[in-house]
């Protein structure tokens, strides 16, 4: 299957320890949430360290494979799935609101965090094209 003129298993290839590397931190930070040894902050050190590797990964495409800044945006979904069922099982282990549902909670934050994983997948790429010339 091509996305973008590209196989997916290029797209696979190219991503492949960044993804890893995301996916396990997100496997790391369930138990610490649930077992609420980790904090609930707005900033969120694992989640920062998750988004440095998102970043990385837009570089690496770019800089390494040749992926146009369009193609990172895929990068950047293709990461944000690895983590996407972490965000229902933590979401729902927080206070509800009387008057916000939490499905409607759920899905703004889904959106919100898709478009912090695009966005940085991008600003690594572009990086990559501006450092690297």
């Amino acid at each position: 299957m091509k996305i973008l003129g590209t196989p997916l298993k290029e797209y696979i290839q190219a991503v492949g320890t960044p993804l890893l590397l995301v996916s396990l931190i997100t496997v790391v930070q369930l138990p610490l949430f649930l077992l609420e040894f980790y904090p609930r902050t707005a900033i969120d050190p694992l989640g920062l360290l998750k988004i440095v590797f998102v970043g990385w990964a837009g570089w690496i495409v770019v800089r390494r494979h040749k992926f146009s800044l369009k193609q990172t945006t895929v990068v950047g979904l293709m990461l944000f799935m690895a983590t996407i069922w972490f965000l229902p099982l933590v979401l729902f282990s927080f206070p509800s609101s009387p008057f916000v549902p939490r499905i409607l909670i759920l899905v703004i934050v889904i959106i919100i965090n898709l478009s912090i994983y695009i966005l940085v997948a991008i600003f690594g790429g572009w990086l990559a094209r501006r450092v690297g010339g």
